[in-house]
């Protein structure tokens, strides 16, 4: 499902209503409908299938339990997103070997069959721009620029899913894009 196919954030906001009334449909529809954007967010955290796959199923369990806290001004979106990377986050403080698998919830360089030339170049530089992000910017501000730019929510969205202001949010992004630039700019060749 991509993210212009989304259902509304009043379908989602039934469903979790129906959930919080007892229905395990309606939260298996909600976990079935964002588990693909969470596996997709969370891969870019952990680059490892295998602790992708840990955290979608903890950010839903968790979300699971804590029905009951949800806050109706905000998106369902924002809400697991932000209990998503809330776990992404205390999972990276935590020391442990990591390995190095890049190809978690069909990475955005993965050429699709029969895709144009152009196409292809466009989707292998967004992996790499990615991949740079990944390196070069903190967790806080990679998943700042995810939510921005492939979940494409607004700036007051990544500021409830992040905890800040969106002004904070703002400065972030404008900060990561120009790190970013930067090496952009580095690697390119003269």
């Amino acid at each position: 499902m991509t993210q212009r196919q989304c259902p509304t954030p009043s379908a989602d906001a039934e469903l979790l209503a129906q959930a919080r009334d007892g229905s395990a449909e309606a939260f298996r529809t909600l976990a079935l409908r964002y588990q693909p954007r969470l596996t997709a967010l969370l891969g870019r955290y952990t680059r490892n299938r295998h602790d992708t796959e840990d955290l979608v199923q903890e950010t839903l369990l968790r979300a699971y339990h804590n029905l009951a806290r949800y806050d109706d001004r905000w998106a369902v979106s924002t809400w697991l997103f932000r209990i998503a990377i809330n776990l992404a986050i205390s999972q990276r403080r935590r020391p442990r070997a990591r390995t190095n698998h890049d190809g978690v919830a069909g990475s955005l360089a993965a050429p699709a069959s029969g895709e144009p030339p152009a196409e292809a170049a466009r989707r292998e530089h967004a992996g790499r721009v990615w991949t740079i992000a990944r390196q070069q910017l903190s967790a806080e501000q990679y998943a700042m620029l995810w939510l921005a730019y492939v979940e494409q929510l607004p700036a007051t969205q990544i500021a409830r899913a992040m905890g800040k202001t969106p002004v904070a949010v703002k400065v972030a992004l404008h900060r990561a894009r120009q790190r970013l630039a930067e090496h952009l700019i580095e690697g390119q060749e003269p």
